[in-house]
């Protein structure tokens, strides 16, 4: 089965507040993105981080959490790998509308093929530092700041233009993730970790490389 979790702020600490109707704007908003991919899926609205209350009974491994975003789960980022490492543990899948490249399908894949590309390449003992464990955290790290970094931009300034906060946080991800810098994915894993486009992906990798040469 497929449970569909809606977020309602501002959050009370209380688990048994009740939510507010879902006809309140935000939650509507969550509820049209969710229903767009999975139309008959049930809906539960919550005023509460998951990372604080017990899941329905229902729900059960092999089931299914859509979320909009990974913060629902917690209030802070370590929360919400707490929460997000639990729900695997249980055998519960979890797929976030607005963080794609959190989902637990996604993760445990990019995991595979770069442990099976480390065995290919005869480094064997690579593996034992590329956990499952390993990629969750880093992923959900990236997630987590993607969701509480997101605010309306401003009217752009006149003149030269600075590189923006976006730009600065992908590029430090390519430099970690990538193998043509300082990590072990191949592009297209790279850029699926991190949930950009390939022509993003690719236009800060060619800054970058050109950053370096200068050096």
């Amino acid at each position: 089965m497929i449970y569909g979790y809606i977020f309602n702020k501002p959050i009370s600490t209380d688990p048994t507040s009740p939510p507010l109707p879902l006809n309140i704007p935000s939650l509507k908003k969550q509820a049209k993105e969710i229903r767009a991919k999975y139309p008959q899926i049930s809906l539960i609205t919550t005023n509460t981080y998951l990372s604080d209350i017990d899941l329905p009974s229902k729900i059960k491994a092999k089931d299914m959490i859509v979320i909009y975003s990974v913060t629902i789960l917690g209030k802070t980022c370590n929360e919400v790998m707490n929460c997000y490492n639990k729900l695997i543990t249980d055998k519960i899948d979890v797929e976030s509308i607005s963080e794609p490249f959190a989902n637990s399908s996604i993760f445990k894949d990019v995991y595979e093929k770069t442990k099976q590309e480390i065995q290919a390449s005869g480094q064997t003992q690579k593996v034992q530092t590329v956990g499952l464990g390993y990629y969750l955290q880093e992923m959900l790290k990236i997630a987590y700041t993607t969701a509480t970094s997101k605010k309306k931009s401003g009217p752009k300034p006149q003149g030269k233009q600075e590189e923006s906060e976006r730009a600065k946080k992908i590029k430090a991800q390519i430099l970690k993730y990538s193998r043509k810098f300082n990590g072990q994915l191949t592009d297209n894993l790279c850029m699926r970790a991190i949930g950009v486009s390939k022509n993003t992906f690719y236009k800060y990798k060619k800054q970058l490389e050109a950053e370096l040469d200068k050096k």
